[in-house]
């Protein structure tokens, strides 16, 4: 049974290796892997906009609101001709503005701690495959090598046969 599985695994070896051509010729760390999906994952670039956007919601809750001038006229066939113009300053009354202030602040520290945690299931994600991955190489080896001792093995059973030293098996 290991034997059957050994060359299977080992008819399956070139297979993957050709599909892997666009592989880079050196191996990567797994710190290396890390930063490279922690870079290049693009829930983690929109999560980044997102802590942006809420950085600059925080800027602009600190800011007064901005006064607004609306002009408007009207002009009739008699001679009255209307114009109106509005002047409008927004006043922050009863700490309305440390009130926008501290809801942009929680959700700017919501977005940061959002971002984090993603950062830190990516990271162990990356890590448990790097780990899978690894424990397969190292099956991988260990049955290239039971396959080697067992091809040595054949070929020194076939040699005792052949000399005489140890009988045929009767074939069925």
């Amino acid at each position: 049974m290991v034997v059957i599985l050994a060359v299977v695994m080992r008819q399956l070896v070139p297979v993957l290796a050709q599909a892997q051509l666009a592989a880079p010729a050196s191996e990567l760390t797994i710190e290396e892997l890390v930063a490279r999906a922690l870079a290049d994952n693009p829930d983690l670039r929109a999560t980044r906009a997102e802590v942006d956007a809420a950085g600059g919601r925080l800027r602009q809750a600190g800011l007064r609101p901005n006064p607004e001038l609306d002009l408007g006229g009207q002009k009739a066939l008699s001679p009255d001709n209307n114009l109106t113009v509005t002047l409008r300053v927004p006043l922050d009354l009863n700490d309305r503005r440390g009130g926008r202030v501290a809801v942009a602040a929680q959700d700017l520290e919501l977005r940061r701690k959002q971002l984090a945690d993603r950062e830190r299931r990516l990271r162990t994600d990356v890590r448990m495959k790097a780990g899978e991955m690894l424990a397969a190489r190292r099956n991988l080896q260990t049955t290239d090598e039971l396959l080697d001792v067992n091809r040595s093995a054949l070929r020194v059973v076939g040699n005792r046969v052949r000399e005489g030293a140890a009988p045929t098996i009767d074939g069925c």
